[in-house]
């Protein structure tokens, strides 16, 4: 069983980490950080736990990738002359 850091790039949907792997009969999964929608790093912890098991904590980074074209792109529509100049070119 692991818990892999794991990288995205930001779409705008909610991005989940899980474990890959089976649980142990009798054993259960408390994750803690481990969704996210926005850019950025979110530092996971999956605990697991069960009667008669050592409990265990694993961590992992889920890292979504901010789109830099995307945001050049909003300003330079949002800038008066770009837009200007698109129409302009466009008839």
């Amino acid at each position: 069983m692991s818990f892999i850091d794991t990288t995205y790039d930001y779409d705008g949907t909610e991005k989940v980490l899980l474990i890959d792997g089976d649980l142990p009969e009798g054993t259960s999964i408390n994750y803690t950080n481990n969704e996210g929608v926005n850019a950025g790093e979110h530092n996971a912890t999956a605990v697991i736990s069960g009667q008669n098991y050592h409990t265990l904590t694993l961590t992992a980074t889920l890292k979504i990738n901010k789109i830099e074209d995307l945001d050049h792109m909003i300003r330079d529509l949002k800038a008066d002359k770009q837009v200007i100049d698109v129409f302009r070119n466009t008839q």
